[in-house]
This record gives structure tokens, C-alpha cells and sequence, in this order.
């Protein structure tokens, strides 16, 4: 059901960091993601990447659309609100299920890029411009066969870091890959994060291989941090925004609703029209990102000048980029489940949420089918 409550509920997910060194050192041992659906849902469409090496553009909606079939049908939230693998997972056909582990760990990798390494700027590889070159082709090293490079690069205050991405399953809930598979995926994550050298001349704080072990259970992580030598890549300042906050900038303009959120630029998700599903930016990153010529620092520094604020309302998941999901309908566009009854005065329901935190404003539509409401955040 996509109102304030449901959208709240986040629980941890248990990951196992080793292998860091240095300042980096205190990550290893057992740590805590805060995770829930919709948060791995944003995180996964503003993961850096543009689709298989294609960026949004007029293909915006047909991309969103498939982020979604390949993530939230392969998701459950379990009594109590721990996040698990839906046994549908498991009734798809194996090629399908890969691309689902695909998305669902992406999404984790930037979630553990935020949280952990403060690292909120995530940019796919192929990005960069890769020295020694090979060939003509921009992409050549994850373009040729045999050449396995990492994911992302995340930037943050601390640096640059390195990471890859593995998504693995487990059946009937053992809630843990077995010793062979699970050494298996991380030494083929620890192989590929060690092929980056250097990124912008710079040799990264960290190099991240994850593996996100997938169970219908529940869900955990282990993060391996092997030296590197190899490849030296470079992207540029500009890209790096671009890509990280391709959902947005690629995004039909004239969409774009400014009365929901006091600073926020939100757009309706396609085939939500009657749940009121939204994806958000803090305006002044949005406008920042177009111009292309702000510093990444201070685009960072816009973002966490405004986490204290929008983690004060249970109606809003939000990441430390700046960006949000937001859902202010009546029925969840990818389980079809209606509200209660009782649920359904969604002026009253929000003002229960935001338990005098916020002030707030009510508007039927037209055919008084849904509310919208706006939410000043102080």
C-alpha cells in the first residue's frame, strides 16, 4: 500500500565486511544497511548506469518500467518488516531471475556506497575513459571478451571508491550461500575491483567486491577489499552528475510537480497514474547537475544539508544523493492491495504520520478519486 506508513518501513540488512584497511579499517566486522523496498527500488534506478550503455533520454519511461519488472516483483517484505527474495523469484525462468539479481544488487552495492563509505555519487564504469586503451572504442575493456572490470565508482568526501556488484540466490529459505558458491562470486567480485588501478589518476580508498546473498528468508551482504593494479580510469566531473542523476535530468522536463515537497522537483513514475507514486531531487542539485559546472563537492554538500530534514517524516524514503521516493496514492500499483477502509481519508493518514512535525495541505482532484498532499518540511 503506498502511503507514509508503508513506505517507512525500514529494517536492517546484516552484511560482513573484511579486508579494509587504513582509515577504513573500523568497517570490518558485521555492519547494518537501512533498507526497505522502495528505498532499493530508488537506489537501483539512480544507480549511474543508463541502461546497458544507453542513456534514458527519449527512452526514459520504456527504462524506468523495466528497472521496475526487474526489481519489485522479485521483492517481499516479511512480518516485521524484514526485506526477502519472493518466492516468485524462483518460479521465473533462470535467465529472467539473473537480470532481477542484477538490479536487486546494484541497488544494494549504491545503498552500501551511501550508508557505508559515504560515497553517494555512483557511476557505472562504463563511464570512463580506460588507459592502456584498447582499440578505439570508448568502453573497450568491458566491451571485449575475456575483460572484466568492476561496476561502479562512488565519490564521496573520502575519496573514490571501487566496487562490484554480485547478486546470488538461495532456495527454501537457508538464508545462506554455500562455502563453494559464495568464495566462488566473491573471488570473481575481488578479481574485477582489483583491475582498477587508479580512477582520475587517484588510487582508491576502497575496492568493494559485494555479494549479496538473495533468500526468500531474508537478505545479506559480505564485502571483500582486495589491493588492485591494472587498469587507470578517468571520468569526468561533469559525467559523473550526469550519470548519477541520469533519472532525472533525462526526464521530461515539463512533468516535473514542485507543490509536494517544499524544495523538491518530483515526477510521477509511468503507470502509477492512480497510485501517486513520485521520484524526487532537491531542486537546487537538479538545477546544479543541468548547468554541469558545479564542483562535485558541492553538490554533495547540498544533499547533506538536507538529510536531517527529510529523515524527520515516515511519508518519505530518501538517499543521501539527494534524491526520494514518495507515494501519496490509494493503491499499490505493483501488489493491486487497496487501502483499508479506514485508511482511505488520506488527509487524516498523513497528519496521524507526520505527528505535528510538518504542516501540511490537502487538494482533491477532479474526480475526487485521490488527494494529493504537499508536505513543508522545517
Amino acid at each position: 500500500m503506498i502511503i507514509p506508513s508503508t513506505l517507512s518501513e525500514t529494517m536492517p540488512i546484516e552484511i560482513e565486511c573484511n579486508g579494509f584497511t587504513g582509515s577504513l579499517s573500523t568497517l570490518n566486522g558485521r555492519k547494518r544497511l537501512q533498507c526497505s523496498k522502495w528505498k532499493l527500488f530508488l537506489a537501483a534506478l539512480t544507480c549511474g548506469y543508463d541502461g546497458f550503455f544507453k542513456n534514458f533520454g527519449p527512452d526514459w519511461r520504456r527504462r524506468v518500467i523495466h528497472i521496475v519488472g526487474n526489481v519489485l516483483p522479485f521483492l517481499d517484505t516479511r512480518p516485521g518488516g524484514a526485506l526477502a527474495l519472493s518466492s516468485y523469484y524462483f518460479d521465473v525462468d533462470n535467465s529472467e531471475s539473473k537480470h532481477a539479481a542484477y538490479y536487486i544488487g546494484q541497488g544494494f552495492t549504491k545503498l552500501f556506497a551511501c550508508q557505508v563509505l559515504n560515497a553517494s555519487q555512483v557511476v557505472h564504469a562504463s563511464r570512463s575513459v580506460w588507459q592502456p586503451a584498447v582499440g578505439t572504442a570508448l568502453k573497450a575493456p568491458l566491451l571485449t571478451v575475456g575483460r572484466r572490470e568492476a561496476d561502479l565508482f562512488a565519490f564521496g568526501p573520502g575519496g573514490i571508491h571501487v566496487l562490484e556488484s554480485k547478486g546470488r540466490s538461495v532456495r527454501n529459505g537457508a538464508g545462506r550461500l554455500t562455502a563453494s558458491t559464495l568464495n566462488s562470486a566473491i573471488n570473481d567480485a575481488m578479481a574485477q575491483v582489483s583491475a582498477i588501478n587508479t580512477v582520475n589518476g587517484l588510487a582508491p580508498t576502497s575496492r568493494s567486491g559485494c555479494v549479496w546473498t538473495l533468500c526468500t528468508s531474508g537478505i545479506r551482504g559480505d564485502i571483500q577489499d582486495p589491493p588492485g593494479t591494472g587498469w587507470d580510469a578517468t571520468v569526468a566531473p561533469a559525467e559523473i552528475l550526469r550519470s548519477n542523476y541520469a533519472l532525472f535530468l533525462e526526464a521530461d522536463q515539463s512533468r516535473f510537480r514542485n507543490d509536494l515537497i517544499e524544495g523538491y522537483s518530483l515526477i510521477e513514475l509511468p503507470g502509477s497514474e492512480n497510485s501517486g507514486l513520485y521520484v524526487g531531487i532537491f531542486t537546487e542539485i537538479l538545477r546544479a547537475a543541468s548547468n554541469g559546472q558545479v564542483a562535485i563537492e558541492t553538490v554533495m554538500s547540498m544533499a547533506s544539508s538536507q538529510l536531517t530534514r527529510i529523515s524527520r517524516t515516515p511519508a518519505i524514503e530518501y538517499l543521501e544523493d539527494g534524491t526520494l521516493i514518495f507515494g501519496s496514492g490509494r493503491r499499490d500499483l505493483f501488489t493491486e492491495e487497496q487501502l483499508p477502509p479506514e485508511a482511505t481519508d488520506m488527509e487524516n493518514v498523513v497528519q496521524q504520520q507526520l505527528k505535528e512535525k510538518f504542516s501540511w495541505q490537502t487538494a482533491l482532484t477532479a474526480d475526487e478519486e485521490r488527494e494529493t498532499v504537499k508536505i513543508y518540511l522545517t
